[in-house]
Formats: structure tokens, C-alpha cells, sequence
């Protein structure tokens, strides 16, 4: 009587274990995508770049979307990931996962990055979420020049989602500087970012990348 209870209760945990995985796998994750109105002026989503993983039976799915800036002179690109689990991550976890991501895509692409220079803070995007975001200014090693990073990291609870993006824009090229693409990348419509550069720019828009992220 006793080992008929104990199969009964394993018999119903497995069936809870194979719905739940059912629940998981069988739904499609809502990727996080830069909105289609703000991409212009040679920025592209990169479709080669684009990747997707799931592990644990489907239970915890990634898909990241990188979109790019068609120069040579001034290269620049912003990957959002977007990260889907059995529980949604702390947010304290979640900027940490962010700065490390920085730390190691970064570290291969020969960028030295100047912990100094790290600025946190926190903003509101177009989709009122709060986000919260970490800015390194660093140098590219193999070819001497300056660039700029920015990791932001949110939970979408709309989607049940987690979101890390990470932009990055070199800015000088020889004697030459150029913040126009690391603007595009930042900016929004508080004028979070708020400096002008030597060139005349202002980080003031409605039309930054990170700030038109759709994630529901």
C-alpha cells in the first residue's frame, strides 16, 4: 500500500515535469527587437549575426539580435539579448551577467577597457521600462583608437523576458573623432546622456536605438 503512494506521487510529479516543459517549449519566446522606425542612416540588423539556444529541455531559451553601422571608418554595433528562464533573474544578477558580458566581448575584440571611466545609472526607456546601464570608455588595442560601450539590462515581465543589450561605437579614426553613431546608440528624449562633444553633437532624441527597444 505504502510503495503503491510513493509510485502515485512520482507518477504525478512526472506529469506536472512534462507540462510545465510542455508549457516552456511548446510557447515562442518574444525576442527584443529595435524598433523599425529608428533604424536608419546605414544601420542594419546584421541577419548572419542573428542566434538562438535553448537548454534544459527548452526551459530556458536566447536569442540575440545584432544590428550594425555600415562604415569602416567608424565601426559600431549594438547586440540585444534576449533571455528567457524557468524563473525570471534578479535584476541585481542580471547587471552583473551585463558587465561581464561587457568584460569578455570586449577582451575579444582587443579592447582595453578603463574601469575608471565606469558610469551606472538608471533610465526610463520609450516602453517605460526601467533599466539600468553601465558606460566604459576604452581603447581598441590592435589599432589604437578610442571607443565607447554602454551594457543596459532589464526584466520585461510583459514577455517574461530579461534583457541585456550591449552597444559599442569606435569614435576616432587617426587624428579624426565622431560621436554621431555612439549618440544614435544612446540617446533618448531626457537627454540622460547630456554633454555636447568637441564636433557639435548632442545626445538629445527620441530616435536612439537602445531607447526604441520593443520587447512586448
Amino acid at each position: 500500500m505504502e510503495d503503491n503512494r510513493v509510485y502515485a506521487i512520482i507518477a504525478i510529479l512526472i506529469l506536472i515535469l512534462i507540462f510545465v516543459v510542455f508549457i516552456f517549449t511548446s510557447g515562442d519566446i518574444k525576442e527584443a527587437v529595435v524598433s523599425e522606425e529608428v533604424l536608419s542612416q546605414g544601420w542594419y540588423e546584421d541577419v548572419e549575426e542573428r542566434f538562438n539556444d535553448s537548454n534544459l529541455f527548452g526551459l530556458e531559451k536566447h536569442i540575440s539580435l545584432t544590428y550594425k553601422f555600415d562604415s569602416n571608418i567608424f565601426p559600431s554595433f549594438l547586440t540585444v539579448n534576449t533571455y528567457k528562464t524557468i524563473f525570471m533573474m534578479n535584476e541585481e544578477d542580471l547587471f552583473e551577467e551585463t558587465v561581464e558580458t561587457i568584460k569578455n566581448s570586449m577582451q575579444e575584440k582587443n579592447v582595453i577597457l578603463d574601469n575608471g571611466s565606469a558610469k551606472e545609472g538608471y533610465r526610463v526607456l520609450k516602453n517605460k521600462h526601467k533599466t539600468t546601464y553601465i558606460v566604459y570608455n576604452g581603447t581598441r588595442e590592435d589599432i589604437n583608437e578610442e571607443i565607447k560601450v554602454i551594457g543596459e539590462t532589464w526584466n520585461c515581465r510583459d514577455s517574461g523576458t530579461s534583457i541585456i543589450a550591449i552597444g559599442y561605437a569606435q569614435i576616432t579614426n587617426n587624428s579624426e573623432k565622431n560621436l554621431s553613431n555612439w549618440a544614435k546608440i544612446i540617446k533618448d528624449k531626457s537627454n540622460t546622456f547630456s554633454f555636447y562633444s568637441n564636433d557639435g553633437y548632442i545626445f538629445l532624441g527620441k530616435d536612439g536605438l537602445i531607447f526604441n527597444i520593443e520587447c512586448h
